[in-house]
């Protein structure tokens, strides 16, 4: 995908190499991170055989980390305020949704803005686990 450039922003403070500079120079930029341009021999490395195994430790002990999280989250719940308040249950939210507690339930808790409510439902999370 092409962009038209400006006239006026031809000239980049930032120092700019080899392509993306002739682009800006010419009046498009065309990102040389575009999937499209990639040569099939530029493919991922492999992942090592530690790396496996960090990946499949964490998805095997992501209910544990989601938990610890939640945890983390409460505490935070009890001290904010304003705006930061508000992007907390969001996060809350989704750790709960990946802890696969009900939509209903979720919105409940959101909505109540009661983070003592939020300690009970770990509570309970914390005994099932």
């Amino acid at each position: 995908r092409q962009v038209a450039v400006p006239a006026t922003a031809k000239r980049v403070s930032v120092k700019w190499t080899g392509i993306i500079a002739k682009n800006l120079h010419n009046g498009t930029f065309r990102s040389p991170f575009s999937p499209n341009d990639w040569n099939s021999n530029d493919t991922m490395p492999k992942r090592s055989s530690y790396q496996q195994r960090v990946i499949r430790n964490y998805y095997d002990n992501r209910d544990a980390i989601m938990v610890q999280r939640l945890g983390d989250l409460v505490t935070d719940l009890f001290l904010a305020e304003g705006k930061a308040r508000v992007k907390l249950w969001k996060r809350v939210a989704t750790t709960l949704e990946k802890l696969k507690v009900p939509a209903d339930r979720i919105e409940h808790l959101v909505q109540s803005d009661n983070p003592t409510l939020l300690a009970n439902e770990l509570k309970e999370l914390l005994k099932e686990s």
